[in-house]
């Protein structure tokens, strides 16, 4: 999600009252939360983060960053062991193709 398309989703949930200001400084904490924390939903997750910045500010998020960078470092390591991986299974294929002629 941009920022513009958060601005508008914060707007549309403060339906009518004034909605919360959001730096971009602040906006790269939310969208690592909107992307990594496992309890923001796949299909609704742009509203329920617009909804926690519109309700509780900068706070909410901050706590829960924690969670959301070590799902972060769990996303990364499991990309680089399925990189190392197929590297092994092209290194194994190439060795036995070696070997069966």
């Amino acid at each position: 999600m941009m920022y513009d398309e958060f601005q508008e989703k914060v707007k549309d949930y403060a339906n009518g009252a004034k909605p919360r200001e959001c730096s971009v400084g602040d906006y790269d904490l939310i969208e690592k939360v909107y992307a990594y924390h496992p309890l923001i939903s796949p299909i609704n997750g742009k509203r329920q983060v617009a909804m926690l910045w519109q309700e509780f500010g900068l706070d909410i998020f901050l706590e829960l960053y924690p969670v959301t960078d070590r799902a972060m470092k769990y996303e990364e390591n499991i990309n680089k062991k399925r990189r190392d991986l197929e590297a092994l299974m092209n290194e194994y294929n190439k060795w036995v193709e070696k070997h069966r002629g």
